[in-house]
């Protein structure tokens, strides 16, 4: 029955062994995914900084676009002012030369 025992004494340290093996795997296994979690997480994190100061780019750029287009708006305005001005004067002079005959 001595040898009956051994058996039993391999069997269950082969199988400790293996039990052994498959932990250290499984520990492996997971320190790799926390490393790619950590990994994933910063570039999540550096996406979000990159689109964060993309969108106040294209705000900024918006806002100025606004304000050039306010600007021609403006502009367009005064010269219609002047060319109306002008049309103004020239008929205060047509009338006025006109009154001194």
């Amino acid at each position: 029955s001595g040898k009956m025992n051994d058996d039993g004494d391999q069997v269950q340290l082969e199988v400790k062994r293996q039990l052994t093996d498959a932990n250290e795997q499984t520990q492996r296994r997971l320190n790799d995914c926390d490393v790619r979690l950590s990994t994933l997480g910063n570039q999540v994190a550096k996406l979000a900084e990159t689109s964060s100061s993309q969108l106040s780019h294209i705000q900024r750029a918006q806002k100025e676009s606004q304000q050039q287009s306010t600007v021609q708006t403006l502009t367009l305005n005064q010269e219609a002012v002047q060319t109306r001005m002008k049309d103004i004067q020239s008929q205060i002079a047509g009338l006025s030369s006109q009154i001194s005959e």
